[in-house]
């Protein structure tokens, strides 16, 4: 007789489950000798507990209440790295071109761009590099957010204009 099988609760207190016939998640048939939960049903925050998120109710890293791995995505769904965004030259004479360029790492999420009017590019992109003629100072912010965990970050650059002097 297997633990899957045999008429009793073996897993304890992790559910009121009994057996495979009964739906314990932790069988996956009748001959199945464990009725251990998987980590995404497990009522037990296993794989991150820095994110106090428990099973698949929270946690990004479930896919289903059979996953037995509740380790979240890179960074608890941030990506591998903060995302950035870099522009070319800090400063540049009124009417010249900076390449903005933007780096989401694997953030999951949905980013975007500000200003919207400077980007011939959809402003909801994970990584790309665009020319912008400047005409005056301007801060370009990229913004990435993932409702899922509730958190948002932002990074920003300035790219500000000479003056243009003019001489008698």
């Amino acid at each position: 007789m297997t633990q899957c099988n045999d008429g009793y609760n073996n897993d304890g207190s992790e559910d009121s489950l009994i057996d495979f016939s009964g739906g314990d998640l932790g069988c996956t048939s009748p001959s199945d000798d464990d009725e251990t939960n998987p980590q995404c049903s497990d009522g037990v925050d296993n794989a991150d507990p820095e994110d106090t998120l428990i099973d698949m109710a929270d946690t990004l890293g479930c896919t289903s209440p059979t996953d037995d791995d509740e380790t979240d995505p890179v960074l608890g769904g941030l990506g591998t790295e903060e995302p950035t965004i870099t522009a070319s030259a800090a400063i540049v004479r009124k009417g010249e071109p900076v390449d903005i360029t933007w780096e989401s790492y694997g953030y999951v999420g949905t980013c975007e761009l500000t200003p919207e009017t400077k980007f011939s590019v959809s402003v909801d992109t994970a990584s790309g590099t665009q020319s912008v003629i400047q005409n005056a100072k301007t801060t370009f912010t990229y913004t990435c957010e993932n409702t899922a965990v509730g958190h948002s970050i932002s990074t920003s650059t300035e790219v500000q204009v000479l003056p243009t002097l003019f001489e008698t």
